[in-house]
């Protein structure tokens, strides 16, 4: 499950990714960390902290601890979206 916490933010994102032709490659990170392991019950995306293009998250575990963070970011000079821990 994905929870977005800013929909302006990701509105903006999928505009961006839109118009770099890289939407895809945006959908398809968002679906891995939408199923990401066995233990994950939400994955919370939240606008990035440090960076302009991507998101911040947090993986939750079935029992509602935190299970790890990371960042879904955007790298123009490869037209790509990255998920980093």
């Amino acid at each position: 499950m994905l929870k977005i916490t800013n929909k302006g933010h990701y509105d903006e994102m999928v505009a961006i990714a839109k118009k770099s032709g890289s939407l895809d490659k945006l959908d398809a990170k968002l679906e891995y960390l939408k199923n990401y392991g066995d233990e994950v019950c939400c994955c919370e995306l939240w606008p990035m902290m440090f960076g302009d293009i991507g998101f911040d998250f947090t993986m939750y575990r079935k029992d509602g601890s935190q299970w790890f963070n990371g960042g879904l970011v955007y790298d123009e000079r490869m037209n790509t979206w990255g998920v980093h821990t």
